[in-house]
């Protein structure tokens, strides 16, 4: 099945509900909202329409990445899938917003600076083997960040 939908809403969301039937969320990427505001997307979409949601990246940017910007604070210790406390607050999080979206992907999008080094391939693999598998797990690298 293939499924086509923007990131984000590119124009009004009753607009886009009449021509879509899924949409990533990047607003969970930047400055994850309040559960209340997710519960009235929720509420508002149709009842067949699918959230995606794009993991915190507190998860995946270290603290360096011009994106925190909008976050207003720089993690001290983040980024790269490392087994720290934030990373996994921040994996919390974007559950409880998947969660609440019914979303069945969230998608982890890495930064340009994510090379497939032991160190962050050994950080991948022990986050995903520890954390909850109640979704499907989508990999946004840019091309060109990895060797195939």
């Amino acid at each position: 099945m293939i499924k086509v939908g923007c990131c984000g809403f590119p124009v009004k969301k009753e607009e886009y509900y009449k021509n879509f039937s899924v949409v990533e969320v990047q607003q969970t990427f930047y400055k994850p909202p309040k559960p209340s505001t997710v519960k009235k997307w929720r509420k508002e979409a149709p009842e067949d329409f699918e959230f995606t949601a794009k993991a915190f990246q507190v998860i995946t940017h270290p603290p360096n990445s011009p994106t925190y910007k909008r976050l207003g604070y720089k993690p001290k210790n983040a980024g790269f899938f490392k087994p720290c406390k934030e990373v996994f607050e921040a994996w919390k999080i974007t559950k409880e917003i998947a969660k609440i979206l019914k979303a069945k992907v969230i998608v982890f999008q890495t930064p340009k600076s994510f090379k497939d080094t032991e160190e962050n391939i050994r950080n991948m693999k022990d986050f995903f083997s520890s954390v909850e598998r109640d979704f499907i797990f989508a990999f946004e690298p840019e091309v060109g960040r990895m060797r195939a």
